[in-house]
């Protein structure tokens, strides 16, 4: 099932049948299906990238709040 997914995403990116042609998505030159694969795992990465990114965030925030939350309860003792 995922490689129906991955070959969907790739039709997304550009038909190999169009040498030359420009990927739909990132305007990079897609000069078969193999460079439209490429396309595919960039979105990817940059996908999961941005995701370990706001998951960084959120554990500072967390750590943060946890933090502020054990000075609280120190000082009130």
């Amino acid at each position: 099932m995922a490689g129906r997914q991955d070959q969907d995403e790739v039709n997304k990116h550009g038909d190999s049948s169009e040498e030359g042609a420009d990927c739909g998505k990132c305007k990079k030159e897609v000069k078969d299906s193999d460079s439209a694969l490429e396309c595919v795992n960039q979105d990817k990465q940059e996908e999961l990238d941005n995701r370990v990114g706001h998951l960084e965030t959120q554990t500072v925030k967390v750590i943060e709040a946890v933090e502020e939350s054990s000075l609280l309860r120190i000082h009130k003792n």
